[in-house]
């Protein structure tokens, strides 16, 4: 297995020597390179499942993961869960290999399976302290934290108000027993807190914990930032760019963010540095959606090209409007104006709503978001957003009373 990775190594090595071109080019020469070491993969498997599962130890296990992850294809992790599954068979104590089979069904967004398998770590009896009881009780904590997440990875796909209250309620049950084993002002439990608050529309909530994480993480945890620019991003545009920015400080070539950030710059009007950093994401992630769909809406903008949708041109004509140009100043009444005269013509288009509630937040018109989500959701009875929409108006309305 040591010589498949050095190979691995070598390979890469190369492809991204011998490309001069774009990260894409690099990065599919990279998966080229690679593929006549997969059949070697398979070879290394069957070696690995032929010996006594007593001597799959972590590291092994780790080693094999990792080599999986690159060469494996499908990226499904299928052949170091069969091994896991092995390992726990011969050591169903191992608090190690229990944490990794539980990580790869979380990182499958298979939820519920996760919250099994951390459930059989947090079950294990305590060891007397020694090195191995910190390990396992560290391992315990962890699990804990994690089924927390995976709980709120079930809460994002359940469907209809009653499911999603439940599984909130019980993320909050799982948050107060992770309470018990840690401190009060631990990290981890702030960053939690935070998850909740915005699972629950309490966006102001969300803002002041995730700023107090990040000053405790020193602004380098790039999930802290990440979920702080999220947040941020409709109300508070420029606090979103400084953490997307620090976030690609971390990880320059991190797609969403550079997604996420260009939208950003955009909402402020600042289209060139929207369409370098669309353009940016385009030349790692050709096919990236999101990123295709904002370039031509922020070319659009700046008359680079015409649209033929008339609802991107009016959502665009509004943003103008409301930040103005070097020529015009801006003019946000003018701008929800058209929106809110625009808005029966199309039918109520979530496009158009989602513009028009961006700006009552931003002017904290709480009243007009209120009668905007119970139109949209009249007509648009099924769509999440408008619900998250509408529990953040309700939220901001009772932190202001």
């Amino acid at each position: 297995m040591g010589l498949l990775q050095i190979e691995m190594d070598n390979a890469i090595v190369a492809a991204g020597r011998d490309q001069g071109g774009s990260f894409a080019s690099t990065l599919a020469s990279t998966r080229d390179a690679v593929v006549p070491l997969r059949p070697r993969l398979d070879a290394v498997f069957s070696v690995l499942m032929a010996k006594d599962p007593k001597t799959l130890d972590i590291l092994r296990l780790a080693r094999f993961r990792l080599l999986e992850s690159v060469l494996g294809g499908d990226g499904s992790g299928a052949m170091t869960d069969q091994l896991l599954a092995r390992a726990i068979e011969a050591k169903p104590l191992d608090a190690d290999v229990l944490s990794m089979r539980a990580r790869v069904s979380f990182e499958r967004r298979d939820f519920a399976r996760a919250i099994e398998e951390y459930q059989r770590v947090v079950d294990l009896k305590p060891i007397p302290v020694s090195l191995d009881g910190l390990r396992q009780h560290f391992r315990r904590v962890e699990a804990i934290s994690q089924q927390t997440e995976a709980i709120l990875g079930v809460w994002e796909l359940a469907k209809g108000t009653e499911a999603k209250s439940a599984e909130i309620n019980r993320a909050k049950a799982k948050r107060n027993e992770l309470a018990a084993e840690l401190p009060a002002e631990a990290p981890a439990l702030m960053l939690l807190d935070a998850k909740l608050s915005m699972a629950e529309g309490r966006e102001a909530d969300a803002t002041r914990l995730l700023q107090q994480y990040n000053e405790r993480t020193l602004n380098s945890d790039v999930q802290g930032l990440w979920l702080l620019g999220q947040v941020t991003t409709r109300t508070q545009p420029g606090v979103a760019r400084q953490q997307f920015e620090r976030v690609l400080q971390l990880q320059p070539v991190n797609v969403p963010v550079m997604v996420a950030l260009a939208s950003v710059e955009a909402q402020l009007q600042n289209l060139p540095r929207a369409i370098e950093l669309y353009k940016g994401a385009l030349s790692i992630s050709p096919d990236n959606e999101a990123a295709l769909r904002g370039l031509e809406q922020a070319e659009i903008a700046s008359n680079l090209r015409t649209s033929s949708d008339p609802v991107i041109q009016l959502v665009l004509d509004a943003r103008r409007k409301e930040l103005g140009t070097m020529d015009t100043p801006g003019d946000r009444a003018g701008a929800i104006k058209l929106l809110e005269e625009s808005l029966e013509k199309h039918d109520l288009d979530m496009r158009l709503v989602s513009e028009l509630s961006r700006m009552y937040l931003s002017t904290e018109d709480m009243a007009s978001t209120a009668k905007l989500m119970e139109r949209a959701l009249a007509k648009h009875p099924d769509e999440a957003s408008l619900k998250n929409l509408q529990e953040i108006g309700r939220a901001s309305c009772r932190e202001r009373v």
